[in-house]
């Protein structure tokens, strides 16, 4: 059970996540994130010492959340190589559409917004990591082309970008106000393109 501080600091970096997400850093002052908890900005000083832990707080937290789900289930739990690979993309749909405000501070990130500009974003490397380990593997057993896995991050993170971005307004002839790509349904047909694409760059035969 959950101690009262750290209930309050749940709800403040649920607060300042959003926040950030939305505004980008520049544009969320610790006033703003007070007045949406109803709290004053005293109180978010006495959990994080300023604005720039309170930043660093909320996106180590989203990357744990990544890496908690994507580490539950290893190679070994899976027959073949493709089995494999379907469960990464799967995962990579359902957690990146399951968190909108993930892909809006990484976009950010490379946007060179935020403390972290100069930085390279380490919210990849959780997903890149595996990728190379598949790559590696697949190559070695003659079953996958040789490609450079910033092709396969690219066409994964681009094309959940892409989603993420859709509802705000893009001119696609969707009807966006009735379009909620996290929708179960959406989600489900999502991750089946998706891994048909990736599949298809890997040179793995598609999945039945």
């Amino acid at each position: 059970m959950r101690t009262r501080g750290e209930t309050a600091r749940q709800r403040i970096l649920d607060a300042s996540t959003s926040a950030f997400a939305q505004f980008g850093y520049e544009g969320t002052s610790l006033d703003r994130i007070a007045r949406t908890l109803g709290v004053t900005r005293q109180a978010l000083l006495f959990h994080y010492k300023d604005k720039r832990g309170l930043y660093d707080a909320s996106l180590e937290r989203l990357f744990e959340q990544r890496e908690e789900g994507m580490v539950s289930r290893t190679r070994e739990e899976f027959k073949s190589l493709g089995d494999y690979v379907d469960y990464l993309v799967q995962y990579a749909v359902e957690f990146y559409l399951g968190h909108p405000e993930y892909i809006a501070l990484v976009l950010r990130l490379l946007m060179a917004e935020g403390p972290h500009a100069a930085q390279a974003p380490s919210s990849g490397v959780g997903m890149v990591a595996r990728f190379e380990e598949v790559l590696r593997e697949g190559v070695k057993e003659g079953v996958m082309q040789d490609i450079p896995v910033s092709h396969l991050v690219a066409v994964i993170g681009g094309t959940l970008s892409y989603y993420k971005l859709l509802p705000q307004g893009a001119r696609t002839g969707v009807d966006l106000m009735a379009y909620d790509p996290r929708a179960p349904e959406e989600v489900a047909r999502i991750s089946r393109n998706l891994q048909r694409a990736v599949r298809g760059m890997l040179g793995l035969s598609q999945s039945a």
